[in-house]
């Protein structure tokens, strides 16, 4: 059932509410989220900052797009869970841990060589499994590290990149469009709605509500208020099915609203070089996967976005070349254009990559660069939409640096002053948590909280070494019991 309060904004429950929070009524559902602005984090900018240059890039990226169907994407989805399953499996036989977020560098660094390789890309508009033959040398590097061995890392990066192109291989049989569509099963519940697309409910994607009606809202104004809701739940289907393959939430963890508003506050910025439909507080974004973010209001690629005038955040990846390229790009923009045009980069501070070197020498700083520690500040975390609003932050797992880049006249239009720095500090500052990554991680990851239990079970079995176990007890009773019958029945006789 639908809530009646919902509507004019008069809801008391929020999230918790028994009754569907119905996203048909964007106006509507705009003046519940201001209304209850003090008792709820504001998850996203819904304010309009439609330009027609941000409208023709998203229609651009739109049309680049191949189409996107549940079934191809539960199959990519398969295949990608089945080379971490790979990867797992022959680090435990070599008796390794698996290196803490190799297997999301190696899918990032294997984007970034297809975009300069072109030609040797056997599925083109693959924008997710490894595309190419070719051996990622960072990824034998880090498994290397890991205790690895040079030839059984080369030999292992090498059966993944096959495996890679063997499912794309069977995606590229089963994708045949409209004639094996299966209808999206939807259950909303008090504060979580679930997603599948078969009748066995698997895979199952989970969703907190006011993440469902953050994506509503975004797919209707992608869509100039054209309401479909079967098209919907299908693009939602497909948009959680892709990030849940990529997982790496840390890769997808987000400045806070305060540290955003901050930024539009005093600096004007109204859009992110790198974000998701998921995790981005501004409603137009450049994101990895525009065939699935594009129904949402992304541009694409930061990659292959070219603006020339504009204020934007930019907070990649942390992967170092990734951010070498961002700056790379970064650069040729703020070359090519006269107008205003600045950057706020958010980076770990990683002072021996090239990407900082970069960031520190280049013209176009602004001013100093501002640093927090890690225990000084914290993210929104890439998992913030599976959790409830009170486990949306994440703390920092490294010191964080933001830069300003921004070319003559964008220095005159959006000067960083003190008042500036000021409300980063204090955004930055009111982001941090009280635990610390490590607890974090433990209580948010199941598979290391289990890691953690085996030293409590095994004190308590030493403890209880000596005590019955409940089979020994209940087989003394009966012994007991039976000894007590016979003398009963011999005092009778």
């Amino acid at each position: 059932m639908t809530c009646r309060f919902f509507a004019n904004g008069t809801c008391k429950y929020g999230d918790d509410c028994r009754f569907l929070h119905t996203a048909e009524h964007p106006e509507a559902t705009a003046r519940h989220t201001t209304s209850s602005h003090k008792s709820r984090n504001l998850i996203w900018d819904k304010r309009d900052t439609d330009t027609p240059a941000i409208l023709e890039a998203l229609r651009t990226a739109g049309s680049k797009c191949n189409p996107v169907d549940p079934v191809t994407e539960v199959a990519r989805h398969t295949t990608c869970r089945k080379l971490r399953n790979t990867l797992r499996t022959a680090c435990a036989k070599i008796g390794i841990k698996v290196p803490l977020l190799c297997f999301e560098r190696w899918l990032c660094r294997c984007k970034l060589y297809e975009r300069d390789h072109p030609d040797e890309v056997l599925a083109p508009g693959e924008l997710l499994l490894p595309s190419t033959p070719w051996i990622d040398d960072a990824f034998l590097r880090d498994l290397q590290r890991g205790g690895c061995t040079a030839d059984a890392a080369r030999a292992l990066v090498n059966k993944l990149t096959q495996q890679s192109l063997r499912g794309l291989e069977r995606m590229r049989q089963i994708h045949t469009g409209e004639a094996h569509q299966h209808p999206i099963s939807v259950s909303r519940q008090r504060s979580i709605t679930t997603l599948a697309a078969n009748p066995h409910g698997k895979p199952l994607m989970v969703i907190n509500n006011t993440h469902y009606v953050k994506l509503r809202l975004m797919f209707n104004r992608r869509h100039d208020g054209v309401s479909n809701e079967a098209i919907f739940q299908t693009r939602l289907f497909c948009l959680l099915l892709r990030y849940d393959a990529l997982h790496g939430h840390g890769y997808q963890a987000a400045v806070t609203e305060r540290g955003f508003e901050a930024m539009r506050t005093t600096l004007d910025v109204q859009f992110e070089c790198f974000a998701s439909p998921l995790n981005c507080h501004f409603a137009w974004h450049c994101s990895a996967f525009p065939d699935t973010d594009n129904a949402f209001g992304s541009l694409g690629s930061f990659f292959d976005f070219h603006p020339t005038t504009g204020s934007f955040e930019a907070n990649p990846p942390y992967i170092p070349e990734i951010m070498s390229s961002m700056t790379d790009h970064m650069t040729a923009l703020l070359l090519a254009s006269e107008k205003p045009l600045s950057f706020v980069v958010v980076v770990p501070v990683w002072e021996e990559c090239e990407y900082w070197k970069a960031l520190v020498e280049s013209a176009f700083n602004a001013r100093s660069h501002l640093v927090w520690t890690a225990e000084a500040h914290g993210f929104c975390d890439g998992a913030q939409h599976t959790r409830p609003a009170h486990q949306r932050y994440r703390p920092s797992s490294f010191a964080t640096a933001i830069f300003f880049w921004q070319n003559s006249a964008g220095a005159k239009q959006w000067p960083v002053n003190d008042s500036v720095v000021e409300g980063l500090q204090v955004a930055m500052k009111s982001s941090a948590t009280s635990s610390d990554i490590k607890q974090f991680e433990v209580r948010n990851h199941p598979e290391l909280q289990k890691r953690a239990i085996p030293d409590r079970v095994h004190t308590s079995r030493i403890a209880d070494a000596n005590a019955p176990s409940a089979n020994q007890h209940r087989s003394k009773q009966r012994r007991v019991s039976h000894v007590q019958r016979d003398v009963v029945g011999a005092e009778t006789m």
